[in-house]
């Protein structure tokens, strides 16, 4: 469920400076960018490898 992914991330970082949640959809499938690449998520600078799957 994003809504509990969204609650999850916002916890955890708490203490972060977290100006929102930049993610793309595709296929019910969610990409969660929470690094320099926020703007862009999936791509122009990185590729579509996943290094983590998180499931809620």
């Amino acid at each position: 469920n994003f809504n509990k992914m969204q609650e999850a991330i916002t916890h955890l970082f708490a203490t972060e400076d977290f100006k929102g949640l930049y993610y793309r959809e595709e296929l019910g499938h969610y990409w969660i960018n929470l690094d320099y690449t926020a703007r862009h998520p999936g791509g122009p600078y990185v590729d579509n490898k996943a290094y983590a799957v998180v499931e809620f």
